[in-house]
């Protein structure tokens, strides 16, 4: 008998497969917090949201305007006894081409990182949670599912 359970849990170690997921009250106790929560603190999120945003566009803009402004624009002031319109003109006209290349190289490989490797291990996780809330959701007997469907409804149209 033993020597079954050792096969079994070696054969599990050389395939790399994660065991057959239990169902259980768990997943389906924190999709329906996770529900009402989310509903709940809506307009939290999305003012956290439009902040995050505004702090990034900050930062890109101090990232890409920032050095020039500071640092170039400046010497080229000092250095060549230029105007300032005329020391912007040169940086727009030999920077800002290097600014953009540099930008859609960052991109294309963020783009080819994500697609490799980001994006099929979210997938993975995805289709795991989504497998595990299936079977406890057919794990549950019918009156049950009545129960916390009624729940969260109500909890649902409580908060709303």
């Amino acid at each position: 008998m033993s020597d079954v359970t050792e096969n079994s849990n070696s054969d599990i170690e050389t395939s790399g497969t994660d065991p057959r997921p239990e169902p259980s009250w768990k997943p389906l106790l924190w999709f329906g917090i996770g529900l009402v929560a989310v509903t709940a603190s809506a307009e939290l999120i999305f003012e956290l949201i439009l902040d995050i945003m505004e702090l990034l566009g900050d930062a890109i803009f101090i990232l890409v305007e920032g050095g020039e402004e500071i640092l170039i624009e400046d010497k080229l002031e000092d250095w060549f006894d230029l105007s300032p319109r005329h020391a912007e003109l040169i940086t727009a006209w030999t920077i800002t081409p290097l600014k953009i290349l540099l930008g859609i190289v960052t991109v294309r490989w963020l783009w080819r990182y994500s697609r490799t490797r980001l994006i099929p291990a979210l997938m993975r996780w995805i289709k795991k949670q989504l497998k595990i809330l299936r079977l406890s959701w057919s794990a549950l007997w019918w009156p049950w599912k009545g129960v916390v469907l009624s729940m969260l409804i109500g909890s649902l149209f409580v908060l709303i």
